[in-house]
């Protein structure tokens, strides 16, 4: 197809968004608008038919005349050929006028609001009960007052980056004199554009109305004079979600979209991603030198810039709770499990009546991860295969020297076998994957996510391999197996069970 015959396809996507009022930027909405199209030509054009012609799934060829005529009759115009010649004598070939800073401003905060809707709905708590954190204005303060075109929000599964991402957009999209575009999604979107195979810059422009990125230039351009600024911002940017080649592909069309935009301030990518996709790729990302503006990145067990709650936000929490309890003087061991994002979450669906964390004690607080564990490892599929990993994993650490990582080219073949359940721990943040050294003694290494996965996997792992019995070879494999840094841990799993007689 020639470049005039993409260019009034192209045409022909918009017309269809002015008639239908739909921006077409979700796959959801190729549905409705197929059954409005039928409804005014009285001509089928299928769901998956439109979803090919707005890059939301792979085609190898070019829509039919078919397709093109009837959508050319919805949008008002006798058939294809009347659309052309339309078309033909308003641009006599040339390029679509530029839209305008408004008309991007609507389309974008229209997919941002689609995106916002999805990820509250998918909140462990209401939305509404959830609260607005100080770090993000902080950190996007620092941000916005650097050099930096680019920002990333990194932080394990559960740490709540994604709802205080939620909060600043909800917060500036309702200030009326902030004149910024805000244009959010979620990494699943981007990986559809991948599958299609478009490119993803050039699904961007089309998708705010442009033809050529030198428009889109010159509009940024012209509003940084301004003083406004263009967010572009995706959520959950994370490798275990795609297959390998995908997401170095992604990587590299991220980072072409920087280096066209990079030269103007008033572009801004933001990313939130895990913790371990970040420290994998890094060498991906900073090929470009003084884009990313990490903020305050902590490096010590973990890579984040995304701190767990403080006593503050935790009380502000469950003054927000059902039972409207906001506890005083929070014991400190309590305060280091709900400081979690996801702890706090399962405490409170657990206490949705009589929410009081200060009544909780040592046995709560492990209750509390255990509920965790057993709904994501236990209730769930693959259940068998998780354990028969994790046990695995931990044969490989050395627990009497407190060397708790193993080594992921010892284990390669037992992932591959059992890949679906490895990746569900992953994405779980039960386990996560850490490179080390970029010379010759390169090494991947697999951790646990914390220290409550860690120590309850090694006791379930030694009672395993005790026949699930309480004797004294059970003490004597302790007193060989651990060291002491985590063997108190683990004895506490087995006096709850003690105290409570059930399972662990």
């Amino acid at each position: 197809m020639s470049k005039f015959s993409t260019y009034y396809i192209e045409s022909l996507k918009k017309h269809i968004c002015l008639i239908s009022g739909l921006s077409v930027d979700i796959p959801s909405e190729c549905k409705w608008l197929a059954t409005m199209i039928f409804d005014k030509t009285q001509k089928q054009i299928s769901e998956t038919t439109i979803k090919r012609m707005y890059g939301f799934a792979f085609s190898r060829f070019d829509p039919s005349l078919f397709t093109l005529d009837t959508l050319a009759k919805y949008c008002d115009y006798r058939g294809w050929d009347d659309f052309l010649k339309a078309q033909s004598s308003i641009s006599n070939y040339a390029e679509m006028p530029a839209v305008d800073w408004d008309i991007l401003k609507t389309n974008a905060h229209k997919m941002t609001g689609f995106t916002m809707q999805a990820l509250k709905g998918r909140s462990g708590i209401a939305y509404a009960m959830t609260i607005k954190r100080k770090f993000i204005d902080d950190h996007f303060q620092a941000f916005l007052n650097s050099r930096y075109n680019a920002t990333v929000l990194v932080a394990p599964a559960g740490y709540g980056k994604t709802l205080a991402l939620c909060h600043w957009i909800d917060e500036r999209m309702t200030i009326t004199d902030a004149n910024e575009v805000i244009l959010f999604f979620s990494s699943n979107a981007m990986l559809n554009v991948h599958l299609s195979g478009r490119d993803l810059n050039g699904w961007l422009l089309s998708l705010m109305g442009y033809s050529t990125e030198d428009d889109f230039v010159t509009l940024l351009k012209t509003q940084q004079r301004k003083k406004e600024r263009f967010f572009l911002m995706i959520d959950g940017v994370d490798e275990i979600l795609f297959k390998q080649g995908q997401f170095r592909a992604l990587i590299t069309q991220l980072m072409d979209i920087i280096s066209i935009y990079q030269l103007n301030d008033c572009f801004k990518l933001v990313l939130t991603m895990r913790s371990s996709t970040w420290i994998n790729n890094i060498n991906s990302f900073e090929k470009e030198k003084d884009i990313w503006f990490l903020g305050d990145l902590i490096n010590h067990n973990l890579v984040t810039n995304v701190p767990l709650f403080n006593i503050r936000e935790i009380t502000e929490l469950s003054g927000k709770s059902a039972s409207k309890v906001i506890p005083e003087n929070l014991a400190p061991n309590l305060a280091e499990i709900l400081n979690h994002p996801l702890y706090f979450q399962i405490y409170h669906k657990q206490h949705k009546t009589s929410f009081n964390p200060k009544n909780s004690d040592e046995t709560a607080i492990h209750k509390l991860i255990f509920s965790f564990i057993a709904d994501k490892l236990y209730a769930g599929t693959y259940a068998t295969e998780k354990f028969f990993l994790i046990k695995e994993i931990i044969k490989e650490m050395d627990l009497r020297k407190g060397n708790f990582k193993a080594d992921k080219c010892r284990v390669i073949d037992l992932i591959k076998k059992h890949n679906n359940a490895y990746l569900e721990l992953l994405s779980i943040g039960f386990f996560q994957e850490v490179n080390t050294g970029y010379t010759i003694l390169h090494k991947t290494n697999i951790e646990f996510g914390n220290i409550h996965f860690l120590e309850f996997s090694i006791a379930k792992t030694i009672l395993f391999n005790n026949n699930d019995l309480f004797d004294k070879q059970l003490v004597q494999n302790i007193n060989q197996l651990l060291n002491m840094g985590c063997r108190l841990g683990v004895i506490k799993w087995y006096l709850i069970y003690a105290v409570k007689i059930k399972p662990v």
